[in-house]
């Protein structure tokens, strides 16, 4: 049988601090109490992390770049645990789809330009 970690929707933020150890002690905890289960399920032999690691930042939000950086190098050494701990250090097996709350949307708003209604082309309602 093949196992898969799946996490998802951390929304982790220094508002509300779950730090690294913790979260992968839990996941551990999970591993040993499922590994008892009928049918048996095995270790984990991939993660899957399917998006909203951090809760990032509001737009226009002071220092919101510091803000990013600081939730993403958290977030970096979390996925740096779990592979080190669940997939003996093989990245190839964690498989990672950033959610909303992964984008910088400050980013993302800064890079569009508005257009105007009436520029719109005719195909486009």
């Amino acid at each position: 049988m093949f196992s898969i970690l799946h996490i998802s929707d951390l929304h982790r933020s220094r508002d509300e601090p779950v730090d690294n150890d913790s979260l992968v002690a839990a996941l551990l905890a999970d591993c040993d109490r499922y590994a008892g289960e009928t049918p048996f399920v095995p270790f984990p032999e991939a993660i899957i992390v399917s998006g909203d690691l951090i809760q990032g930042a509001s737009i226009g939000a002071p220092d919101w770049q510091n803000e990013m950086i600081a939730q993403y190098s958290v977030a970096g050494e979390f996925l740096e645990q779990v592979t080190q701990r669940f997939l003996n250090g093989d990245r190839s097996k964690l498989i990672i789809v950033p959610g909303n709350h992964d984008v910088c949307w400050n980013t993302s708003f800064a890079s569009m330009e508005l257009v105007p209604k009436d520029k719109y082309p005719k195909n486009v309602r």
